[in-house]
């Protein structure tokens, strides 16, 4: 992981005005989300949504940064938003569920993992992130 996010700091030094290039593909995206949050550069992908408001990944990044701040309301805006703009956005889906888990609305966690997991019963990150959580609620 350190060596990708190396690889990944030095193609924005490249080019800044990409903003694919800000994002590191092939990762848990889960805890490198919320490394970046906790090391401000959730704050960029906001900066980067408003260069294309239209790029549902910014939003969605953006919304797990804010999440890991427990601002939730903020959080549910930009991810609903990513989810209108990417509506069969698997790792969107799944990262609705993750911002429900968070803001403690289990209910809704599991109702949105098993959305993800019918609109494609192979993605695996979904069916994980749905084991764990029921998995936790019934601990909790």
């Amino acid at each position: 992981m350190p060596r990708a996010r190396e690889a990944a700091l030095d193609a924005l030094k490249l080019d800044e005005s990409l903003v694919e290039s800000s994002y590191r593909p092939g990762m848990d995206q889960l805890t490198l989300r919320l490394e970046l949050a906790r090391s401000g550069e959730g704050v960029q992908a906001r900066q980067r949504s408003a260069l294309n408001p239209n790029y549902a990944t910014a939003h969605h990044w953006y919304a797990l940064g804010l999440v890991s701040q427990d601002r939730f309301d903020e959080a549910f805006v930009e991810i609903k938003e990513a989810e209108r703009l990417d509506r069969l956005s698997l790792n969107i889906s799944t990262a609705v569920g993750t911002c429900f888990y968070f803001a403690r609305q289990h209910d809704r966690t599991i109702e949105q993992y098993r959305k993800t997991v019918e609109m494609n019963p192979e993605f695996s990150l979904a069916h994980e992130h749905l084991m764990v959580r029921v998995r936790g609620k019934r601990h909790v």
